[in-house]
């Protein structure tokens, strides 16, 4: 076999064939509202954006893994190829395995909602067919896995008899929350996947996010002075007709409360539940609540609940009244 080769100055194709095989320079940075917020900052924003740790993974579009890298960092730089390529970024995550059999294998992880904390929030992002041929640069937007829940709890107690009573908001908490969530998907739930609360409160691993203990009287034209963030996972589920077991149904915001002796619930469902957005629940109290969270097709509403869902740092809503 004749091997061809140039002599004195490289022919055309010659260069094109040694730039093909040049590795070339990478830079990636990660950007969005959820590590760089427009709205003034204030103590929990900063801990909700704050990033901790970053992880990179490059993977060939026929799903082979090229490069893994970890920074405290938000910018990334490496040499790669010619080629089309995958780049999944992630936030806060825990530490993934080093080398994962192929994309797809990766893409079914699953990360436990108990990962998250306030000032540890995952986020993912990705940038998917990078056709790389030159030196390039690359943003990938990130964005928050969970969504959060703030809440006004106010008491207008109308009947003069109730109004006698003592109210004593004792706690508040989220129920039928997913425990377990797709590194990039919005709420792909599993017949068996993880919940908590399921129905009802439940003491678990997730009480920091989901739960806080009250314990407060609150008098007539007051509001529950206790604040809160909880911080949920993505629920696209609908209610079961039969409630009386368990089964995947939505997501729901609780206040349990005694008037007088007798405990109440007052519980408000959330509609679809996305990542990355902020669900304000207010509340008006002004009579008797549910028997029991799930209750809440058999008795009387004595309370008028208001959702209002915005993105993140963003102002335009959705009002959700009943």
């Amino acid at each position: 076999m004749a091997i061809v080769s140039c002599s004195g100055e490289p022919c055309q194709k010659c260069k094109e064939a040694e730039e093909a095989q040049a590795l070339k320079k990478v830079s990636v940075s990660l950007v969005g509202e959820a590590i760089n917020p427009t709205t003034k900052a204030v103590s929990t924003l900063d801990q909700e954006s704050r990033v901790n740790n970053c992880q990179l993974y490059v993977f060939s579009t026929e799903g082979k893994l090229f490069n893994r890298l970890v920074s405290t960092g938000t910018d990334f730089e490496f040499f790669i190829g010619n080629g089309t390529y995958n780049v999944y970024a992630f936030i806060n995550a825990p530490e993934f395995e080093m080398n994962p059999a192929s994309e797809e294998e990766f893409l079914e992880k699953y990360i436990p909602i108990v990962e998250n904390r306030a000032d540890n929030l995952i986020m993912t992002g990705y940038a998917l067919e990078q056709k790389i041929s030159e030196s390039t640069d690359i943003e990938i937007e990130v964005k928050r896995m969970v969504s959060k829940v703030n809440y006004n709890v106010r008491v207008d107690i109308t009947n003069e008899v109730l109004r006698e009573l003592d109210f004593k908001i004792l706690s508040v908490y989220m129920t039928n929350v997913v425990g377990e969530e797709l590194i990039f998907a919005d709420s792909h739930i599993p017949a068996d996947s993880l919940w908590y609360n399921k129905r009802n409160y439940e003491k678990s691993a997730a009480d920091t996010l989901l739960y806080r203990a009250v314990d407060e009287l609150v008098p007539n034209g007051d509001s529950l002075r206790a604040k809160s963030t909880f911080y949920i996972y993505p629920n696209l589920s609908k209610d079961p007709e039969d409630r009386s077991g368990w089964s995947p149904r939505k997501t729901r915001f609780v206040v349990k409360a005694l008037m007088g002796d007798q405990l109440y619930y007052y519980p408000v469902t959330l509609p679809k539940v996305r990542s990355n957005c902020e669900y304000i629940v207010t509340i008006d109290i002004n009579s008797i609540g549910y028997l029991d969270p799930e209750d809440t097709e058999e008795t009387p509403i004595g309370f008028h609940p208001t959702i209002v869902i915005i993105g993140w740092y963003e102002g335009d809503g959705i009002d959700y009244s009943r």
